[in-house]
């Protein structure tokens, strides 16, 4: 780590007692100046106290780093859903020198803006808010869902922010786990399923699963019986990968024929 990088995590390590600096100001100044500083996005996200990356809760630097590196130094537009108190925008900030992040929460939180990273207050469970924001912010290259957790928030937020991500795009659902619980955890009751359950596939992981499937719609020898809406999307999608509480989707044109042969196919 370079003479610069070693000053600056000085200072965030000089913590008031509840852990934080005088001022949020005060840490997005730092992340701005560390943003050109090539720290790992691991040590970024523990540098800020983000939840992405915390001894006995997530680990998700690693597979985060492998998605977004090639977009490091690119003036990429992220769109994150769920704020908390902005660690994760600050980790951003620090690990996009050129991109431009716009976060949206429930609560107000403007006083997370800064010269890079613009902040709406809206509800990711409403249309209205959803489409105005995109009219406002759209397309965006990166879309982060780190809102409620609710499974039919998440799978409505897709449904209405995927039209507005570019080809090539990411689509991340983070914290997934919620697709497997049912009844309360710290404190609110959830609406997942148990793996085994028939209202499983109804889960933001089971219609994941279930649109996987439609990667492959050219070599489906007949639509008879599919889902016209997954078809849709299934042209759309060029990849979906299923990690350990992580969803990501890869947008991009998914028309490449079909080399089998058969009755209703052609050759190669």
């Amino acid at each position: 780590m370079n003479t610069m990088a070693s000053s600056l995590t000085r200072q965030i390590a000089r913590l008031r007692p509840d852990g934080r600096l005088t001022t949020y100001r005060d840490r997005y100044r730092i992340a701005s100046l560390l943003s050109f500083v090539p720290l790992p996005l691991a040590r970024i996200f523990a540098l800020f106290g983000s939840d992405k990356e915390r001894q006995g809760g997530h680990a998700y630097g690693q597979a985060y780093e492998g998605l977004l590196r090639k977009l490091r130094y690119k003036p990429v537009k992220l769109l994150e859903i769920g704020l908390l108190a902005g660690d994760s925008l600050l980790s951003w900030r620090a690990y996009f020198p050129f991109a431009t992040t716009i976060g949206i929460d429930i609560e107000p939180k403007q006083h997370m803006a800064g010269n890079r990273t613009r902040i709406y207050q809206a509800d990711q469970g409403s249309g209205a808010d959803l489409t105005k924001l995109c009219q406002q912010e759209g397309p965006f290259d990166v879309i982060l869902d780190d809102g409620s957790h609710y499974n039919h928030h998440q799978l409505f937020s897709f449904r209405h922010l995927f039209p507005h991500l570019k080809d090539g795009g990411l689509y991340i659902i983070e914290d997934v786990q919620t697709s497997f619980w049912t009844g309360r955890y710290f404190n609110m009751t959830w609406d997942g399923a148990h793996v085994a359950d028939p209202e499983f596939p109804q889960t933001c992981y089971g219609v994941f699963l279930e649109l996987a499937k439609y990667l492959n719609h050219m070599e489906f020898s007949t639509t008879r019986g599919t889902d016209p809406a997954m078809m849709d999307l299934g042209r759309q999608i060029v990849r979906i990968a299923f990690e350990h509480n992580i969803i990501t989707i890869w947008k991009g044109r998914n028309d490449l024929p079909s080399n089998a042969i058969g009755p209703n196919r052609g050759a190669d």
